[in-house]
């Protein structure tokens, strides 16, 4: 199924093998032949390949939202710490 295969080749086992195969060194390249000598790991039951492709959707939103709460929870800390430092904001001891 496309979901399995698109979460297959974000992977850095499929990174690793491109890397592996490119060549090059002023402009990176592969070619087809290296290409089809990819190896890439599809399991033979779609039944298996809708779960691992789910439970990875899953995993990604998760890391997504936990990403977007600590970037707004940064934000918050700038804000606060740049009216304490400025002396907006009392501190209490």
């Amino acid at each position: 199924i496309s979901e399995y295969l698109y979460t297959f080749l974000k992977s850095e086992l499929f990174d690793i093998q491109l890397l592996i195969k490119t060549s090059g060194s002023a402009l990176r390249r592969i070619v087809l032949r290296d290409i089809n000598n990819l190896d890439i790991a599809i399991p033979k039951e779609i039944k298996e390949q809708k779960i691992i492709s789910e439970k990875i959707i899953q995993i990604e939103f998760k890391l997504q939202t936990e990403q977007n709460y600590l970037r707004k929870m940064q934000q918050l800390k700038k804000g606060l710490m740049r009216d304490l430092l400025s002396g907006r904001k009392d501190v209490k001891i």
